[in-house]
């Protein structure tokens, strides 16, 4: 509860509160997950953020499931306020960046 950084693993998810982040971060690695483990992440975040998401991704990758995912095949929660979408990157070309605002269900 101290910390202003923590470092988590995915099993230790389910026992944080509710809206216990400020801000998340998920930079090239939702894309390397099964299409039905990025569902469970992002509603995982979802339900643990309370402010801000920013997610830096390919543009169009091969998941773990052997399937390709595009930029906009994600399955971003329906109550989540795109603020910022830049594709491509200006500096990783093959790659989007975007930062979403989580407003209250």
């Amino acid at each position: 509860e101290r910390a202003d950084i923590a470092f988590l693993l995915p099993h230790q998810l389910k026992y944080l509160p509710k809206r216990y982040f400020d801000v998340w971060i998920s930079i090239s690695a939702l894309h390397e997950m099964r299409r039905q483990l990025i569902a469970q992440y992002l509603n995982a975040i979802n339900r643990l953020g309370r402010n801000i998401v920013y997610i830096k991704l390919w543009q169009k990758s091969r998941t773990a499931d052997n399937n390709y995912i595009a930029e906009d095949e994600y399955p971003i929660p329906a109550n989540w306020q795109l603020i910022n979408r830049r594709s491509p990157h200006p500096i990783q070309g093959m790659f989007f960046d975007a930062i979403y605002k989580i407003k209250p269900k």
